[in-house]
């Protein structure tokens, strides 16, 4: 029970004004200090006087509450997420971020099906100049969301016009430079709706408007240079597009880096989280290159698509057994150098996994048509060469206590096996060609696996090794009291004869630790 109560003049009738008499005899009504046992007693009479007091409230003012409620739900400042010297919280992926990562998986079929048509080196230059565009894009949008949240009307409204724009830049990459005007005004209109954003946080996070005002000037010139690009031609779009989504990027995001006022951080693992599941949408990619498309009467196309299922599988276990399992080991935290090299080493290997997915369904259609399909052979060895050179190029941007130099050894021999594979690739049957690069990546898998002091730890496996409960422990049911709770425990004797329970951890607790609860104390 709250020591002070007080009226202040605003809660008056209205019309009327608080004159010191009126402040000393409403102080004097409620007691400044006072027992609860006090309270207690004259908690009657104390409500009816200041039900007699507030009974005066203008309406006009409670309308004004319910209109600054209104008002926030459609215009409300976005939430920091954390600031420099905070223990980071770890928050799960939003689900409008899920949502928004679907319209990546049109884009790495779109780009897989522009590249069956042009396998030539101009035509794999231009996708990959689209998929530099759209994971820009990607990366801008997720950056935002590692800083702030919102879930107002309005930044619900901009996250969809948004994306929005981001579809309509993924349907125009089938075109290719041919649809360089409409590709160009829709990336304009994404960072208009970033822009927006920023422009809300200036107004809105005080703490954040020295960062915002440098995002805002940053957004506002790429604006300009996507509108420029898109009444260009081929080769000063190509660059425009660039300059706009690399570099004037890196200029101000390193600008409020080395000032502090400016300076607002990243949330690590939601970012590396986030990085996790974009290599997962282009792995979706190629089981979609795979398993679509088939011929269920040609048997043939079935040895491409279980090989080529195991190449992908291994590309998996590489790319995720390449990460440190220790937040503060990550390139992100290690240093600003590792952390972009990180950022921009993912363009590279997700573009590689879908020329992976691209040239194994140019394989089986090579084995149903006949024909000779020797840039899929070699879209394939490059891309898988590209994809392993990446990982491992990443691998090193983060803090591994220990590098084995023969695992080293042994990546960088079987890597240039795979590059030389391509050159006589076209000589063997679509089938053997993917059973070889198959056999190459199960190797590289095995030497991924070998046990060092920093990948194994002896105490993963501790669990393993406890005893199993004795019979006399059984499990109950017991009423679940808040959501940390969990709603069973094991029932056993103690020593002494009395009754434990042993209840699951709670959430966001030690999965090695257990809550032990003694009945006679009846306390959780």
């Amino acid at each position: 029970v709250s020591s002070e109560r007080t009226v202040t003049p605003s809660r008056l009738k209205s019309g009327t004004t608080a004159t010191m008499a009126d402040e000393k005899r409403m102080s004097a009504s409620v007691p400044l200090e006072s027992p609860l046992s006090v309270v207690q007693e004259g908690s009657a009479s104390m409500f009816a006087n200041e039900s007699a007091q507030i009974s005066g409230v203008d309406s006009g003012e409670k309308a004004s509450v319910d209109l600054n409620k209104k008002v926030r739900r459609y215009w409300n400042a976005p939430v920091l997420r954390q600031l420099w010297g905070m223990e980071q919280k770890v928050d799960k992926v939003a689900w409008f971020e899920l949502f928004y990562d679907l319209i990546y998986v049109a884009l790495a079929i779109n780009l897989s099906a522009f590249l069956k048509k042009h396998t030539d080196v101009e035509g794999v230059a231009t996708a990959a100049l689209y998929f530099l565009q759209l994971f820009c894009a990607w990366n801008a949008l997720t950056m935002y969301e590692s800083r702030f949240f919102s879930r107002d009307v309005f930044g619900t409204a901009l996250k969809f016009l948004y994306s929005t724009a981001v579809l309509f830049m993924n349907v125009f990459v089938l075109d290719g430079l041919k649809s360089r005007l409409q590709f160009s005004l829709a990336a304009a209109a994404y960072r208009v709706c970033l822009l927006m954003m920023y422009i809300q946080v200036y107004f809105l996070v005080p703490r954040a408007r020295a960062f915002a005002k440098v995002a805002i000037a940053g957004n506002i010139a790429e604006v300009f240079l996507f509108v420029g690009a898109a009444f260009m031609p081929k080769v000063a779009t190509a660059v425009t597009w660039i300059v706009a989504s690399l570099l004037v990027p890196q200029l101000w995001v390193s600008y409020i880096y080395r000032h502090t006022q400016t300076s607002i951080p990243i949330n690590v693992e939601h970012i590396a989280e986030r990085y996790g599941l974009f290599i997962m949408l282009m792995h979706g990619e190629t089981i979609i290159a795979i398993g679509t498309d088939t011929s269920v009467t040609n048997s043939d196309e079935f040895g491409i698509i279980f090989w080529g299922f195991l190449i992908v599988f291994c590309l998996h276990n590489i790319y995720y057994g390449s990460l440190p399992k220790e937040p503060e080991n990550h390139a992100l935290r290690r240093s600003g150098v590792a952390g972009r090299a990180f950022i921009y080493l993912h363009i590279v290997l997700g573009f590689a996994l879908v020329a992976v997915g691209t040239a194994l369904s140019e394989l089986k259609k090579g084995v149903s048509s006949g024909k000779d399909k020797k840039n899929g052979f070699r879209l394939l060895g490059f891309s898988i060469a590209l994809f392993m050179v990446s990982v491992n190029a990443i691998r090193l941007t983060h803090n591994f206590k220990v590098r084995s130099p023969t695992v080293w050894l042994f990546r960088a021999v079987l890597i240039a096996i795979i590059i030389t594979l391509p050159f006589s690739a076209g000589e063997q049957p679509p089938q053997r060609v993917a059973l070889i690069y198959a056999v190459f990546m199960v190797l590289l898998v095995n030497i991924e696996t070998v046990k060092t002091a920093d990948e194994y730890e002896e105490g993963e496996a501790a669990l393993n090794k406890l005893p199993i409960p004795p019979k006399e422990m059984k499990i109950e049911q017991m009423k679940s009291i808040t959501p940390d709770k969990q709603t069973f425990r094991m029932k056993s004797k103690d020593s002494q004869g009395g009754t434990v329970y042993i209840a699951p951890p709670l959430k966001r607790q030690d999965a090695n630790s257990s809550m032990r609860i003694r009945h006679d104390h009846a306390s959780i």
